[in-house]
């Protein structure tokens, strides 16, 4: 197993409910680890190829430490689409054969805690969403190629992104609750409406201290335009007709 940090926790969310925002401004007080997506299976490639690494023992090594600040706090955030496939690996280590999920997180991250972030304008969210995929443009620094062809409105696309949203929130509620956790709650729009203060009471649940004048800035660009606007309008109009 690779050493442990003194401090640990998880981001916990779904696609487009502010993670990204969420793990940026932690990572810029340089005192809340280099929270990143370690654990997508889309991006290990690329972070084995970074790290020079093969196996998921010594890909767990590497994340830890590149996740780690050199005050001992490391973080990730993790899609709850995933979480089997990373609790999978995690049993697949030696000794974690019959752990539960808690005992699994608990013996990879020591002491971990969790941050759950979630989106109240799930239309929002799902309309980002399917934005995204279609751009193939997820952040203002994405390493990904985008589209060559424009984003179109796709009413069952942003539907069933909709119920996805919906769906993962209430996992997460389950997991939790499954499994006698007490995450710190944050919700997106108080996240964007006081970035500095939430961010400090995320410090404050993780028992990071933290100096008076703390700076803390935003990693992340709004990415929501006049398109997303049109687009959650376009799809409440639909819907509400269809409901005569």
């Amino acid at each position: 197993m690779p050493p442990a940090p003194l401090i640990s926790y998880l981001v916990c969310g779904t696609p487009r409910s502010g993670t990204s925002l969420l793990c940026g401004l932690l990572a810029s007080t340089g005192l809340a680890g280099r929270p990143e997506e370690y654990f997508w299976r889309g991006d290990e490639p690329h972070w084995s190829e970074r790290w020079g690494v093969t196996g998921f023992t010594d890909y767990l090594r590497a994340a830890i430490a590149q996740g780690s600040t050199s005050n001992g706090v490391f973080g990730a955030k993790v899609m709850y689409g995933y979480l089997p496939d990373l609790l999978g690996k995690l049993a697949g280590l030696p000794g974690g054969a019959g752990l539960d999920d808690r005992a699994l997180l608990e013996r990879a991250f020591p002491g971990v805690r969790f941050l759950w972030i979630w989106r109240e304008d799930m239309v929002a969210q799902a309309v980002s969403w399917s934005k995204a995929i279609q751009t193939n443009v997820w952040t203002a620094s994405d390493r990904r190629a985008p589209s060559a062809e424009p984003p179109r409105f796709d009413f069952r696309q942003i539907h069933e992104l909709v119920h996805q949203a919906r769906s993962g929130r209430e996992g997460w509620e389950r997991w939790f609750q499954a499994h006698h956790i007490e995450p710190l709650p944050v919700r997106y729009e108080d996240l964007v409406a006081d970035m500095s203060g939430t961010t400090r009471r995320a410090l404050s649940f993780l028992g990071i201290e933290y100096p008076a004048d703390l700076a803390v800035q935003a990693r992340t660009s709004r990415q929501a335009d006049s398109i997303n606007d049109n687009w959650a309008a376009c799809y409440r109009d639909i819907l509400a007709a269809s409901r005569g």
